[in-house]
């Protein structure tokens, strides 16, 4: 690779991975949206993605298909797995960014083979670690997952992870080269904002955690060990979809809320205190991001990736996984703060969210785009 075709400020850009369209969004689609939104907001870009349901496409469209949505100044197009490379041999760009992971990914490789183009990938998570000791992945389905990871981290030119933690679980599977890599914070969405907060809590404290899938099942289990441990009345607040049963005993009273979109959880977020990010394993958590925008106190697990930008105590807290005595304690001493003193920790997390925004990401991946190939 010799670098870009060309050096101007328009370079063609070509997006590519899933664009969900979904009120309610996990991590990765949510920042594969809003990044298509502000790039397009700026110059017009393409985003392609594959026929994923089978269940709703037939084998006939999940080749040879293709439809088309035009957003703004950008498009969306679907395309079956056998159009894919005549489409790149068409449209020609000069940067290629894969978004997450997905296996139909691996054509944008093959095409590299032929065309002088940059590829950019985004490693939310690390897939083989994932699949091996969170999701028990086995048989062909891991194998399939483990040869196309293989290639993202082999031959893409720049792979951005988002978190300092995120590179270095990668780096226990492979040898992605420091020289290759960039870390950008993924960025919380501009529904949250503290200028809307009013709880500034010297009473019973109002938590919030957020229980999607089976990454955050670990946090969940933290939590719930540790609540008969909190000594300080207070409501902790579950937003899920999941059948989970609550605990009956302790001065933790748990409530559990649904899913929502973003304006509503933004709404949601007014009047509570804290929010909970507990995890084992999580690479950089947008709903936390989120939740600090809002002026939410970040209380986060060492093991997650967001930690590296909570100073303990200033604009946040961190405890070690496991540690239920920590988070009881935790909870029970922001619960003692005075009014002063939690306005200080809500209004420090908001202003560390806000190096989280869309505009700073865009210039950072503004900035990868015009970098020659590495």
């Amino acid at each position: 690779m010799k670098g870009l075709r060309k050096r101007e400020d328009n370079i063609k850009i070509l997006f590519a991975g899933r664009f969900a369209e979904s009120e309610i969004l996990s991590g990765p689609e949510r920042f594969a949206s809003s990044l298509f939104y502000h790039i397009s907001a700026k110059q017009s870009v393409t985003f392609i993605q594959y026929f994923f349901d089978g269940r709703e496409h037939s084998i006939f469209r999940k080749l040879f298909g293709r439809q088309e949505k035009t957003i703004g100044t950008g498009k969306i197009i679907t395309l079956g797995l056998l159009r894919v490379l005549p489409f790149l041999a068409l449209y020609r760009p000069d940067v290629i960014h894969l978004l997450q992971f997905e296996r139909f990914g691996v054509l944008l490789y093959i095409y590299r083979v032929f065309f002088n183009v940059k590829i950019v990938y985004n490693c939310h998570g690390v897939v083989q670690h994932e699949n091996s000791v969170i999701k028990n992945i086995t048989g062909y389905l891991k194998f399939k997952d483990n040869f196309c990871e293989k290639v993202f981290m082999k031959y893409s030119d720049v792979i951005v992870f988002p978190s300092i933690a995120a590179r270095a679980k990668a780096e226990e599977y492979y040898k992605t080269g420091r020289s290759k890599t960039a870390i950008l914070p993924n960025f919380a969405g501009e529904e949250f904002s503290a200028a809307g907060h009013t709880s500034l809590s010297t009473g019973r404290l109002k938590a919030v955690i957020q229980h999607r899938n089976h990454f955050t099942q670990s946090g969940m289990d933290l939590l719930f060990e540790s609540a008969g441990n909190v000594k300080s009345p207070m409501d902790v607040y579950i937003v899920t979809d999941i059948d989970i049963r609550l605990p009956g005993k302790g001065n933790a009273a748990f409530h559990k809320i649904p899913l929502m979109k973003a304006g509503m959880l933004a709404e949601f977020y007014r009047d509570k205190d804290v929010f909970l990010s507990l995890n084992s394993y999580d690479t950089f958590s947008i709903a936390a991001a989120e939740a600090m925008a809002s002026g939410l106190i970040p209380v986060v697990t060492n093991e997650t990736g967001i930690a590296a930008y909570i100073n303990n105590k200033i604009n946040g807290f961190k405890i070690d996984y496991g540690n239920n005595n920590a988070l009881a304690e935790t909870l029970d001493m922001i619960a003692g703060l005075d009014r002063t003193q939690i306005a200080q920790l809500s209004k420090a997390a908001a202003d560390t969210a806000a190096e989280f925004s869309g505009e700073k990401a865009f210039n950072g991946y503004a900035s990868i785009y015009k970098e020659p190939a590495r």
